[in-house]
């Protein structure tokens, strides 16, 4: 065994010559490239970067008041809201656009008091 070949450095040929891979091969090397990418026409040591678009996350579910998360046919986030809400997040309440949280004895209430200050108004200034 010579001196050398205990102590002599052996190049790597695939040493900072492939963008992603190399393969040694009796001879020299192969670069190769990941699944989706090939390589680019002119230069067998580049891979395109037609790779796979990442996985859209779903979402965050913002439902409110009790309501449900789910997803559609098309992977976007709805809400199945509970008895007595409605909107696209459950925030509302089913009467005329109720605030959540309020009932309708309340909301009818409201309504009939803001009718009457607005028929009071229009009365008082009729002469």
């Amino acid at each position: 065994m010579t001196r050398c070949a205990l102590t002599c450095p052996v190049p790597n040929p695939c040493k900072n010559v492939c963008s992603h891979l190399c393969l040694l091969r009796p001879g020299g090397y192969t670069c190769a490239c990941p699944q989706g990418s090939s390589v680019v026409q002119f230069d067998a040591n580049e891979c395109d970067a037609a790779i796979e678009a990442p996985v859209a996350m779903p979402a965050a579910c913002r439902c409110m008041n009790g309501g449900t998360c789910y997803t559609d046919e098309g992977r976007l986030p709805k809400c199945k809201c509970p008895y007595g809400y409605v909107g696209s997040y459950c925030e509302m309440g089913k009467s005329k656009g109720a605030p959540a949280g309020t009932d309708n004895f309340n909301q009818n209430l409201w309504e009939s008091f803001t009718h009457a200050l607005v028929d009071t108004w229009e009365l008082l200034h009729s002469d």
